[in-house]
């Protein structure tokens, strides 16, 4: 295979990764100190000053956050997770270990 095959297939399995729900808002908050009501009201703040500076649907995300199962090539995890400060690495390794500690800075001297 070429190397534009393999990348197209490992962005199809990062795509495909999953954690639950419950999985996401915990390493959220372990990472953030935020649940998903608190997201909510960041996008909800964010349009409200700067309706540019993101393209999310409130009631959508709602509808979203209530999933049982929660995709990495769900847009919504990508939006969401860059208005959180996360890195799109950060969110394949997380939606990979499920480890909340992917989604914290390393802080380094």
């Amino acid at each position: 295979k070429t190397e534009e095959e393999l990348a197209q297939q490992e962005a199809e399995r990062i795509a495909k990764l999953y954690l639950t729900g419950a999985d996401v808002e915990r390493g959220i908050y372990q990472a953030k100190g935020m649940d998903f009501d608190d997201i909510v009201k960041l996008v909800e703040n964010v349009i409200a000053n700067d309706s540019e500076a993101i393209q999310l649907d409130v009631k959508a995300l709602k509808i979203e956050l209530k999933a049982n199962n929660f995709y990495r090539g769900n847009p919504y995890v990508s939006a969401v997770g860059s208005l959180l400060g996360f890195t799109s690495e950060q969110l394949d390794k997380f939606f990979e270990t499920g480890d909340y500690k992917t989604l914290v800075d390393e802080v380094t001297l």
